[in-house]
């Protein structure tokens, strides 16, 4: 059922199979750190959420693909959890640097200037 969703998805948007991994993982890691942008943990929360959503799309396919054919397809199976994890990723990383350089310039200076003589 699951994949007949998909199939009928990929053809009412005229993306593929690839595509729709990728357009549907970068939706889903923006949507989720939107809402979790409050929390110091969103970022990766949200990255952990698609993962698992997304290990869970491929439980399904490899069941459906056993059915089939007999054995599941590993090949496809990494390149489609590779094509929806390619972007949150990056986005995932670029934020985690972001907020570092960030809290970096945020931070008082800790340089010890002395101008003269102490006040009395």
């Amino acid at each position: 059922m699951w994949s007949h969703f998909k199939e009928a998805l990929s053809k009412w948007t005229g993306l593929s199979h690839d595509a729709l991994h990728m357009h549907v993982g970068l939706g889903l890691f923006l949507l989720l750190a939107c809402l979790l942008r409050r929390h110091r943990w969103g970022v990766p929360a949200a990255l952990g959420i698609v993962l698992a959503l997304e290990i869970g799309n491929e439980v399904s396919d490899a069941v459906d693909w056993v059915r089939w054919t007999g054995a599941p397809n590993f090949i496809e199976t990494g390149r489609d959890i590779a094509s929806t994890m390619v972007w949150p990723v990056v986005l995932a990383l670029g934020l985690v640097v972001w907020r570092w350089k960030k809290a970096r310039v945020d931070r008082p200076s800790r340089a010890v200037t002395h101008n003269g003589p102490p006040p009395i």
